[in-house]
């Protein structure tokens, strides 16, 4: 991700910017290209999208908080 922990965070800060860019533009297919843990990329597209005209189906159940990678979910 980067040769510093600040390049790192640089680079993960801008493919969070890109996926939330891309929902907001409902580019689905930009967010299915971005190199970024599935779950979570679409879990960030889910809470970005447009709630008045929805593109993205929630993810958020516990069975997939615990898919990516949470191993406690209290309700």
């Amino acid at each position: 991700l980067g040769d510093t922990p600040e390049q790192a965070f640089q680079k993960i800060k801008q493919e969070i910017l890109d996926i939330v860019d891309a929902v907001q533009h409902r580019d689905l297919n930009a967010i299915d290209q971005i190199q970024f843990t599935k779950g979570l990329k679409w879990m960030i597209a889910f809470l970005y999208q447009d709630f008045s005209n929805p593109c993205v189906i929630p993810i958020v159940g516990e069975t997939n908080i615990k898919r990516i990678g949470y191993e406690y979910f209290d309700r």
